[in-house]
């Protein structure tokens, strides 16, 4: 049970960072089954962030998906990698840190998507074991933050990105350089975990210098707020006698909390939701 307690600002995302051995074994620690189910009971069946499966739509409107090869970097539990080889025809491969994601990811795989989907744990982003130009996209939806070092990431991305391939993200920004706002420092420091500060500005020059020269951006931030205002609301109204059968009364209390503060960091303004593309 206190594996829960502790995790409340990972409420909004699955995480791949550039870790220690320390910090992946606390992700794997944290995500236990029961916290898995408890963040696919608020988003969807396989979802690990906002928005449901409109969302997924809505991150990739204008680029081509169909029968494309891609990279999904954060996979989490594989809602969205499944939605997208189920409705698309795509083939993708999901790596994330999180070892009791990626079990669950594999077990989602059925019959008929056994040739189109693959998992993977990976704790180190130095270099991924891809050959260059494997993939037609790489997306990553609401991970990224967590990254230190995005720019050797980044070209890691480009380098397996095909000629005309792109670069699909979702992450949290904030309207500072480099620096949270006081809203949002205090949701990282519930659990002291690693919240790594860019701007829309200083993002876009990260994937300039990793090789990228078409870059599009769009600030979605409005949508995202309005998603955890709807999970909050119906996580009181709906869910909340399962949440207390399932985490304890100060659990519930703690898991509402993480939801909330996301709300009020996005009417501080201090926290931004944007959607990149880049082409290589």
């Amino acid at each position: 049970m206190r594996k829960i307690f502790s995790a409340i600002f990972i409420l909004f995302s699955s995480l791949v960072v550039i870790a220690s051995n320390n910090l992946s074994e606390k992700i794997n620690t944290l995500y236990s089954q029961d916290y898995c189910s408890a963040l696919e009971g608020d988003y969807g069946d396989g979802l690990m962030s906002e928005g449901g499966f409109s969302e997924i739509e809505k991150m990739f409107l204008g680029v081509n998906l169909f029968s494309k090869k891609a990279l999904d970097f954060g996979c989490g539990t594989g809602g969205v990698s499944v939605y997208l080889a189920q409705k698309y025809g795509m083939h993708i491969t999901g790596l994330d840190i999180n070892a009791e994601a990626i079990r669950v990811a594999q077990q989602r795989i059925s019959n008929g998507l056994s040739t189109q989907l693959q998992y993977a744990v990976n704790d180190s982003n130095d270099y991924l074991s891809f050959v260059d130009a494997s993939f037609d996209i790489v997306y990553s939806k609401a991970v990224l933050l967590h990254v230190p070092d995005k720019k050797n990431l980044f070209q890691e991305f480009y380098r397996m990105l095909k000629p005309g391939g792109q670069l699909v993200i979702i992450d949290w920004l904030s309207p500072i350089e480099h620096a949270w706002g006081p809203s949002v420092i205090a949701l990282s420091n519930i659990d002291s975990f690693p919240m790594f500060a860019e701007s829309i500005a200083s993002y876009e020059l990260l994937l300039q210098k990793s090789g990228f020269s078409s870059i599009e951006y769009e600030n979605v931030s409005e949508r995202y707020h309005a998603y955890n205002v709807e999970v909050c609301d119906r996580i009181n109204k709906q869910n909340k006698e399962k949440l207390i059968h399932n985490l304890g009364v100060q659990g519930f209390e703690y898991y509402l909390e993480g939801y909330a503060s996301v709300v009020r960091a996005f009417e501080a303004k201090e926290l931004l939701m944007v959607r990149f593309i880049a082409t290589k």
